[in-house]
């Protein structure tokens, strides 16, 4: 109508009398009946001179029209006589759409209007609801038309405006905004409880005939409604997955009679199902659902409702819906056939708020008629699917049969997500959202809300204890075979070239830069180099003979340095050609992988060996190549190979601390020696506290400086009483930033009671041998270092777990220790070497470790550490320490740290055996999680109802747990788990099918 304002306001002067319109007043609402006026046209008379001569009157919705048609009853009066107009307004009809009032013929402007009445009534009162406007000359009546069809293409151009907008957009344009985002909406799928359904069968099950069928709408303390079946067939191919098949000879499914099933005289109620059926042969109705003893072609009075497939009206396969109280009976019919053998959705729907049954097919309203005059309907007979009892049998199948008690007005998800649904969720894909636990919370809580509650769920993402054990392994081959490589990291080698090439040996000279090997264990009389090699070389070698130990026999050099090969790298002095006069080639090939030769490689005959570039000069002198030396010891050091006097020395000490270690002048150099110390070939290295030291010496000659460097541990000898030490040598750090606060949530499950032992006095107290693993094993650790070191007499434990107690002695990782014979400041001095912080009180010399995991990966039989090198194919027999934690979760895996690889024969129980496959570093790992309800397990999170919801009445709509689903998958954070178990236990379609818990189209395969 908006047009006609525009339209007319444009007429130039001698037009607008003709074009001239008057909006007329609506009053007060008085029963349903809506007054009109009083009302005059004294403004024209007062422009023009007189009346209007013959007025037309307009009336148009302010808001559009949904659901029914609208009967619009519009009084009147002329020459003092009262008459009725009426307009029906169909359903859909867009607000501002007039329609023309059709009045007698009248002479002149005297009829006045004098009121409104509407049925079925829409909400609110009747002048916020219609508008009607006189239309006062024949201009005016000419605009109007044409002005109709300008407001038309008005509200066209305005809906494709709104395609631009998810909350405004509909159908087309909202799935095209939609597969712009990527979301498709969501395929038909089976309802779910709601609060308004009474009953519920899916028809899935497949039973035998006298097998019962479940009512979706059973719940604790509601037996629902089963059905059972009665000569139907299970299994029939189903809207979704099967239904039930009924015989044109006769079946059904019955459900008891049950109050539930009435319909009150004011009550709503709906009445839906899935049918494929074909065309009956005759006139008689076939029942769909019914709940009344009887259907027949021309109606009766049999109180109860169906609906019913038959051939009337001239259409075979109709739809009719009948319903009666027993005294009024009101039919209505599709006036479409369904005997297509295809599943149509069909609704018969008592709508008492606008009085109204309707029918509905595919979720078009077909028919609608009133039930004014439509009582109580409260049959004594119950439902039955396929038939009534007096016949009315159905041939065809029927599946996801509803009965709600109110009038839906759609019917999503069984007929496909509809606008608001898919709307809703598009919202939720409209942009990017960080996926912090807050806001996937609350993106599930504006996708999913209860209808009492708006924010149901709960995440829950603090995890349970958690402990994880890792340790460490070399995987090493026992043999070396016939023309087999390694390398360092135990990858198979292709040549050499794993440790190089000449080329990074910039200013090789021979001269300088090799060392004259000599060991009495190794035999070089043959070797045309005579020994001659690089220091990393040197190293090497020295390890391997350690390796051999007492193995009978020599190790022969037949080839060291050579300029003419045999391969590259004997030109520079970092290739070796070795074999053993008693051990096989192989073996010793397995051997010099351990001792860590860069390449190492199986010639039959022989061994090929060779290291990597590094260092060329070798520092010499600490005591029998030792890495750990004593604080106020002192030792010389020379330099191989031996260096010109020509070339400039340069030594440098790299200590932790001032005052650690400082350099002196060789034991074999004259006093009167006036060169520098640290510029002598040279030196004596002095240690005068405890530390990591290093030692470097550099040697510079035209133009190129050559390099050696000696790594030690420098041990403390004794701590003085009331001063502390760390493991490496520090005096007096800040124990509170090693030592920490008592493990919060410490179980003291996860203790261990340390076995009696013979170099150990515990006392009588029992808590002295209790502490957690990481404290057993420095203790055993220091214990093996006193034995070694011929200490007589036992070490005291005389105190460990103080139960209560205020510092980390409640939680096993303290120790007060002394010793029968050795003073307490060498105690203090030793324990330093294994445990974190240390400190001594006169004779007590308390040791704490740092905090760290509460289990250890142990062998499963003798609960000790494993090995740091293990063979392939040898299988460890593993456990944790301690062996009896609280209740939980194991899960055994590893860890690439190199190349090693291999596997384990379980991995979720408290044991497990792992077996080497390749060699390589590796790191075996144990996750131990607690059993705990209250939390979530780690790198996972839980969404939980709240508690109060949580229970066992509460329900999750089936469609609204896909939503969940989708909006879980599509934020979760990568690699994180989400557990929904909990809520799954409120979706009563999957706790009857656990298939159903994750559909396709909720996943990233509905979002391409």
């Amino acid at each position: 109508m908006s047009a006609l304002a525009t339209l007319s306001n444009r007429l130039t002067l001698p037009y607008q009398r003709g074009a001239e319109f008057a909006a007329i007043p609506l009053g007060a609402d008085t029963a349903g009946v809506t007054a009109i006026g009083p009302y005059g046209f004294d403004e024209y008379g007062a422009r023009w001179g007189q009346d209007p001569q013959v007025p037309a009157y307009v009336i148009a919705p302010r808001t559009d029209i949904a659901g029914d048609d609208v009967g619009l009853s519009i009084g009147y009066t002329l020459n003092g006589i009262a008459g009725t107009a009426t307009v029906t307004v169909p359903s859909g009809t867009r607000a501002g759409t007039g329609f023309l009032i059709p009045l007698p013929s009248q002479l002149d402007a005297s009829l006045r209007l004098t009121s409104l009445t509407a049925a079925p009534r829409p909400a609110g009162t009747g002048s916020s609801q219609w508008e009607i406007t006189a239309l006062l000359g024949t201009l005016a009546r000419l605009v109007f038309l044409l002005g109709a069809e300008k407001d038309a293409l008005a509200r066209v151009r305005s809906d494709v405006r709104k395609m631009r907008f998810v909350d405004k957009a509909f159908g087309a344009g909202l799935d095209a905004l939609g597969r712009d985002m990527r979301v498709r909406r969501f395929p038909p799928r089976p309802y779910s409880y709601d609060d308004a359904t009474v009953a519920l069968w899916h028809l899935d099950e497949i039973v035998p005939n006298g097998g019962s069928v479940v009512d979706q709408a059973t719940r604790t303390g509601v037996p629902g409604h089963p059905g059972t079946v009665a000569g139907a067939v299970a299994g029939a191919a189903g809207k979704y997955a099967t239904g039930f098949a009924f015989p044109a000879t006769g079946g059904a499914i019955t459900v008891a009679a049950s109050a539930d099933f009435d319909i009150g005289a004011t009550a709503d109620a709906t009445i839906e199902a899935f049918v494929s059926t074909s065309v009956p042969g005759d006139t008689v109705p076939r029942a769909i659902v019914a709940r009344r003893a009887s259907e027949t072609a021309a109606g009766s009075v049999v109180p109860g409702w169906s609906l019913c497939v038959v051939n009337a009206r001239g259409f075979n396969a109709n739809l009719l819906f009948a319903i009666c109280d027993g005294a009024h009976e009101i039919r209505i019919f599709a006036d479409l056939s369904i005997g297509d053998s295809r599943f149509h959705h069909v609704a018969g729907i008592v709508d008492r708020t606008r009085q109204r049954a309707r029918l509905f097919v595919d979720g078009v309203q077909r028919a609608t008629a009133s039930i004014a005059a439509l009582g109580a309907v409260t049959p004594p007979d119950g439902v039955r699917f396929g038939s009534t009892a007096a016949g009315n049998n159905l041939a065809g199948t029927i599946d996801e049969v509803r009965i709600s008690k109110v009038a839906r007005t759609t019917f999503h998800p069984a007929l496909g997500e509809d606008d608001d649904a898919y709307r809703a969720r598009l919202r939720i894909f409209r942009h990017w959202v960080l996926p912090t636990p807050a806001n996937v919370i609350a993106m599930i809580n504006q996708a999913a809300p209860f209808p009492t509650d708006p924010a149901p769920y709960q995440l829950f993402e603090a995890n349970r204890a958690t402990q994880v054990a890792q340790c460490p392994v070399r995987i090493v081959p026992a043999t070396l075979g016939i023309g087999g490589a390694l390398a360092a990291d135990g990858s198979t080698a292709r040549d050499e070239s794993v440790a190089g090439t000449p080329a990074d040996d910039v200013g090789f000279d021979p001269s300088l830069d090799l060392v004259g090997y000599v060991n009495a264990g190794v035999d070089a009389s043959a070797d045309p180099g005579h020994g001659r090699m690089q220091a990393g070389a040197a190293k090497m070698l020295d390890a391997l003979i350690g390796r051999l130990g007492t193995t009978p026999g020599k190790l022969v050099l037949t080839h060291s340095f050579d300029v003419a090969g045999p391969t590259p790298l004997h030109a520079v002095g970092r290739a070796l050609r070795l074999r053993h006069t008693t051990l096989a080639v192989a073996a010793l090939g397995a051997l010099a992988h351990r001792a860590g030769f860069a390449y190492v490689r199986n010639l039959g005959a022989e061994l090929a060996v060779a290291v990597a570039a590094g260092e060329r000069l070798l520092v010499i002198g600490a005591p029998a190549g030792a890495v750990r030396a004593d604080a106020g010891s002192a030792f010389d050091l020379t330099i191989a190979p031996a260096l010109p006097l020509a070339g400039t020395f340069s030594w440098t000490v790299i200590a932790p601390a001032a005052g650690r270690v400082h350099l002196a002048a060789h034991s074999a150099d004259p006093a009167s020696l006036t060169t520098p110390v640290a510029a002598r070939p040279r030196v004596r290295l002095v240690l005068d506290g405890p530390g990591d030291v290093a030692v470097r010496i550099e040697y510079g000659r035209g133009g190129r400086t050559r390099s050696g460097t000696l790594s030690l541990r420098v041990d403390p000898v004794t701590l003085a009483d009331g001063h502390g030490l760390d493991t490496v040598g520090n005096p007096d750090p800040d124990p509170a930033t090693i030592v920490g606060l008592p493990d919060a949530n410490f179980d003291p499950a996860y203790l261990v009671t340390h076995p009696a032992s013979p170099a150990i006095d515990f006392g009588a107290n029992p808590n002295n041998a209790k502490m957690q693993v990481v404290t057993r094993d420095a203790l055993d650790a220091l214990v093996a270092l006193l034995v070694a070191r011929g200490t007589a007499g036992r070490l005291r434990v005389t105190q460990a777990l103080v139960p209560g107690g205020l510092g980390v002695e409640s939680v096993g990782r303290r120790l007060v220790l002394g010793h029968e014979t050795l003073d307490a400041g060498v105690l203090g001095a030793l324990a330093s070497r294994f445990f974190d912080y240390v400190a001594r009180a006169g004779a007590a010399v308390s040791a704490f470790m740092r905090p760290d995991s509460w289990i250890e990966i142990v062998d499963a039989v003798s609960s000790a550490p494993l090995p740091a090198e293990v063979v392939v194919g040898t299988p460890l027999n593993l456990a944790i320490l301690p062996g009896a934690p609280p209740a939980g979760v194991y899960n055994w895996s590893t860890r690439v740290i190199g190349a090693g690889a291999g596997s384990f024969d379980t991995v979720l129980r408290p044991t497990a055996h792992f077996t080497p496959s390749k060699p390589g570093l590796l790191m075996l790992a144990v996750t131990f999680v607690q059993n705990d309800s209250s939390r979530a397990a780690p790198y996972s999170f839980e969404l939980r109802l709240k508690p109060a919801l949580d229970v066992a009445a509460t329900n999750i709509p089936k469609d609204q747990y896909d939503i969940i689903m989708n909006v879980l998958d599509a934020f979760h954070p990568i690699g994180i788990e989400v557990r929904t178990d909990r809520i799954r236990q409120h979706v009563r379609e999957i706790v009857q099918d656990p298939t159903k818990a994750f559909p396709a189209y909720s996943f990233s395969n509905f979002r391409v």
